[in-house]
């Protein structure tokens, strides 16, 4: 059985090649894409001379911006590339911050274990952890622009139609600033409320997952056959918290094979809405967890060359 790993990077070349040498066995390959801002040369002087090591070519990378579509479409050119490469078995999403807390051998068993069922954790809308967002559901109502600011890369410019509240107001002034070529654009859709795409349910869930290449193809076809869908989340905050478990949780069978996702995340310490960074002082942490959740495969984040990956690969 495969195992096709997807891997999103855009720093530190060598914490890439240590996830990769980590998570490296027979039945593995390995999906690269680098972020368009980034050099990739430095990536592949990394991994010179893997055979199952593919990159994204130029014309496949894509310049990603926090909360937007644009990670939503870096991982869709992965699942293109790894079905025209004629790939079978399951589709792990990692970023090159993501770490193994299992060997290789557990991984592949516990995964031909569960041969029938995909890995996304999903979550009811609204949800109670997201209380600045009247519990996610203002992402709906608002069309939601990328400023691209420079200095401040989650900078949104938010416009809810037929609105006069504060966030519409400073969003328009953030056009106005930054994206000026939106404005008019903006103005139109302010008269035009947002319709959520009758083919999708509505569920948020987490980015990262395990997917059997089955369902891979399933959601490569749904889109296809819903160009609408893209559509709505190209102006949709944070679209990789809810496209991918929309798409699934509207059909049966596929929301009957979902279970908790393989990642072990720290949203309870978070810092500035990112999961909580993983040191030395966490080692017991994750121990228990993986004790108790044998479906955790994978923890995320950590910084490079940290003692905590020493100690995970003696663990």
């Amino acid at each position: 059985m495969e195992i096709n790993y997807i891997i999103l990077a855009y720093n530190h070349p060598h914490q890439v090649k240590r996830l990769v040498n980590r998570l490296n066995s027979n039945h593995v390959n390995f999906y690269i894409h680098i972020d368009r801002k980034s050099h990739i040369q430095e990536f592949k002087d990394a991994l010179l001379g893997m055979s199952n090591v593919v990159f994204l070519s130029d014309e496949q990378r894509v310049d990603c911006r926090w909360g937007d579509l644009s990670l939503v479409n870096a991982v869709l050119n992965c699942f293109r590339r790894i079905i025209e490469d004629g790939k079978s078995g399951f589709v792990a999403l990692l970023s090159g911050q993501d770490y193994p807390v299992r060997s290789p051998e557990y991984i592949e068993n516990f995964l031909e274990q569960n041969i029938g069922n995909d890995f996304l954790s999903i979550y009811p809308i609204p949800d109670p952890k997201k209380k600045s967002e009247n519990g996610g559901m203002e992402r709906f109502l608002n069309y939601t622009i990328d400023c691209c600011n420079e200095k401040d890369a989650r900078m949104k410019a938010k416009i809810r139609p037929f609105s006069f509240n504060l966030k519409t107001i400073v969003g328009f002034f953030r056009l106005l600033r930054y994206r000026r070529n939106f404005l008019g654009w903006a103005i139109k859709k302010w008269f035009k409320p947002r319709k959520y795409p009758q083919c999708l349910a509505k569920v948020f869930n987490e980015f990262w997952f395990v997917l059997r290449i089955g369902t891979i193809r399933y959601i490569l076809s749904f889109l296809k056959q819903h160009p609408e869908v893209l559509e709505f989340y190209q102006y949709t905050h944070i679209p990789d918290e809810t496209m991918f478990g929309s798409i699934l949780c509207a059909d049966e069978v596929h929301k009957k094979a979902l279970c908790p996702m393989c990642h072990l995340i720290d949203w309870n310490r978070n810092q500035h809405g990112s999961p909580k960074t993983f040191t030395l002082e966490d080692i017991n942490y994750i121990t228990t967890f993986c004790e108790n959740n044998p479906n955790l495969l994978f923890a995320r984040k950590f910084n490079e060359d940290d003692k905590i990956l020493d100690l995970l690969d003696k663990k």
